[in-house]
């Protein structure tokens, strides 16, 4: 089979798991952010500033979290969908765009997944790391997916990439849909140059 065939066919697939997943009850998709713990002051003591910061972006991404292995488990359950696709819906689904302003009164709050979560709000860092963390969680390596931070004349942003089996490396915008995966992201996040990539475990400059 060419590359050209297979690709055209994860696209199809991908069409076809957006549609069944616009069509699953309401509630298959929620996962209830009731009791979930506060994050304990000895796993933030490490964080010492809650903005972007090369010394502890990595702190950010908690694939190990118990929180954020059961919300996978609670998402990932139908065999017929790519377990990404499934992630990806759900957080951006799940999650309210609020900005840092008007949540902490602040130009730029970093939260953790597990806050993230529980608030169930947050800004663009806010998806990227909680997606990542996710994903990591969900068993992909750490070469293949990290957050990235990008800048378009003095603005910044951050999305996810994510290597895609055949597809190869794919820029995500966790704010949006599985549909956005098709054409949606490329427009979405063009005229970003990116500036960084991290995940938990690598963390690097462009």
């Amino acid at each position: 089979m060419g590359k050209a065939l297979l690709v055209s066919l994860i696209i199809v697939l991908v069409i076809g798991a957006t549609l069944a997943l616009s069509y699953l009850p309401e509630g298959w998709r929620q996962s209830s952010s009731e009791n979930i713990p506060e994050v304990p002051e000895n796993e933030t003591a490490a964080i010492e500033t809650r903005t972007f910061s090369p010394n502890t972006a990595k702190l950010f991404i908690t694939p190990n979290d118990s929180v954020i292995k059961q919300t996978v488990d609670n998402i990932a359950k139908n065999p017929i969908f790519f377990d990404w696709i499934e992630i990806r819906d759900w957080v951006a689904k799940n999650i309210e765009y609020v900005t840092d302003s008007e949540a902490y009164g602040d130009s730029d709050y970093w939260q953790l997944p597990r806050e993230t979560l529980s608030l169930r709000t947050g800004d663009c860092e806010d998806f990227s790391v909680l997606l990542c963390s996710l994903l990591r969680a969900n068993g992909w390596d750490d070469n293949e997916v990290y957050v990235v931070v990008g800048e378009n004349y003095g603005r910044y942003h951050a999305w996810v990439k994510l290597n895609v089996d055949v597809v190869g490396w794919q820029n995500i915008e966790p704010q949006e849909g599985a549909l956005n995966t098709l054409v949606g992201d490329s427009i979405s996040l063009s005229g970003y140059t990116a500036k960084y990539y991290f995940n938990d475990v690598y963390f690097e400059t462009i």
